[in-house]
């Protein structure tokens, strides 16, 4: 047999590892923002969150989007106080 592609072996591998219950990424994103304002202020997210913690851990591609996120919002907030240099 052929020597697959790594890269494929690992998608295939992250695509069987959602359980049966669970969302797939397209719908986890629509709750990305919500759970980076909990974790940004430190605070525990909800119960109706906790997927989405679930999915991070077993989810790299959501996970590197999510960290990106993170980024952008921590960028955001650091910038509101600050003048505008005009």
């Amino acid at each position: 047999m052929a020597e697959r592609n790594p890269g494929v072996k690992a998608l295939v591998e992250q695509a069987l590892s959602v359980l049966p219950q669970e969302l797939g990424c397209d719908s986890y994103a629509e709750y990305l923002a919500a759970y980076a304002d909990y974790r940004l202020g430190g605070k525990m997210p909800p119960d109706s969150l906790k997927g989405v913690g679930e999915h991070l851990d077993r989810c790299d591609a959501c996970l590197e989007e999510f960290k990106l996120l993170l980024d952008a919002m921590q960028g955001a907030d650091n910038h509101l106080g600050e003048p505008s240099g005009r």
